[in-house]
């Protein structure tokens, strides 16, 4: 989905939601913002890191970068359009009894077009990944070298 830069900023810097209004309205609203931040920030990343590590991107890995700005982009494009006093008023409206404020974020989306977690280390290929594992290196806080520790029990399936 598009959405422009302006659009996209006085969608962050506008409240929906007060205090007064039921918390999961004003909790689904924080948490769209905070995922709209967090999506931007992975594709900042996405353009600035491989920069930083050396002067020559590979075609293969330009191809990845680029695939994964788009995707985050529609990804952002999605949650803004989200963040609507309608549309949230109605996500709650069309769930059951006990309602899921957040069910259309997808932390694997974002780690899946992250800089670490799809660029640098294409880790998907890798079946047994623990996600917490996943979520740490998408986010660079995982010593790499420890990815061993999943090799004998891929060897074994391969």
């Amino acid at each position: 989905m598009d959405i422009t830069i302006g659009e996209l900023d006085k969608k962050l810097t506008s409240d929906i939601f007060t205090e007064n209004d039921p918390k999961q309205y004003l909790e689904r609203e924080e948490t769209l913002k905070k995922f709209i931040n967090v999506c931007f920030n992975h594709s900042i990343q996405l353009v600035e890191m491989p920069h930083k590590e050396s002067e020559k991107i590979s075609f293969y890995k330009e191809q990845r970068i680029k695939r994964s700005l788009k995707r985050l982009s529609d990804y952002v494009g999605y949650l803004a359009h989200q963040l609507d006093k309608e549309k949230i008023v109605n996500h709650f409206k069309n769930q059951g009894i006990i309602p899921i404020s957040n069910l259309d974020i997808d932390t694997s989306f974002i780690i899946a077009n992250s800089y670490y977690g799809s660029i640098k280390y294409d880790l998907f290929w890798i079946d047994n990944l623990r996600y917490y594992d996943a979520l740490n290196i998408a986010t660079n806080n995982f010593k790499i070298e420890d990815l061993s520790s999943y090799l004998p029990r891929l060897l074994f399936s391969i």
